[in-house]
């Protein structure tokens, strides 16, 4: 998963929240990611900081479990 890709699957209307915490653990130990970024289209995809906030916390339990896209 690259950021461009993640940037992609956020803007896909199909695509659920989970999914996205996936993608989004496959990147937590990438070193030149601009979250800024993808935080910032996670919020304009789904309104309010629950979102980003959900998804943050399912990236990390699934990094724990060895789980990512």
């Amino acid at each position: 998963m690259s950021e461009g890709e993640i940037l992609n699957e956020i803007s896909n209307k199909s695509t659920v929240q989970g999914w996205i915490a996936l993608c989004y653990a496959g990147l937590l130990d990438e070193p030149s990611i601009d979250w800024p970024r993808i935080n910032a289209a996670i919020r304009a995809r789904w309104k309010g900081r629950t979102a980003l906030t959900r998804i943050k916390e399912q990236a990390w339990r699934n990094r724990e479990r060895g789980m990512s896209a």
